[in-house]
């Protein structure tokens, strides 16, 4: 029978964000919680959350180095999608309150 259990409190508050699971980790990318600035231009924010110690971790945001290479990293975003492949997670479109929707392809190197 299937049932819901409560195993953790205390993960990001997100709506509207992309997840995906890859082995006993899953990576969940933007979203949106009320408060948080979503009119400067940040760096998407990546949680992790560990099945296995029922834990989650803040990825540290990548370093850039000027405005082209800022580009290589998506910037924070809502209502996007997150499809895994192999090691690679493709992030796809989503929006902010400065940019709109974004149509750029974004992958994300778990290996």
């Amino acid at each position: 029978m299937s049932r819901w259990t409560v195993h953790l409190e205390g993960g990001p508050r997100r709506v509207n964000h992309a997840a995906v699971a890859v082995g006993h980790r899953v990576y969940s990318f933007g979203g949106y919680c009320s408060g948080e600035d979503y009119e400067t231009l940040r760096q998407i924010d990546v949680h992790v959350f560990n099945a296995v110690s029922l834990s989650w971790m803040k990825l540290p945001p990548v370093r850039t180095s000027g405005r082209e290479q800022a580009r290589e990293v998506p910037y924070m975003r809502y209502g996007h999608t997150a499809v895994l492949m192999d090691d690679t997670v493709y992030i796809w479109g989503g929006r902010n309150d400065t940019e709109g929707a974004c149509n750029v392809l974004y992958a994300f190197d778990i290996g």
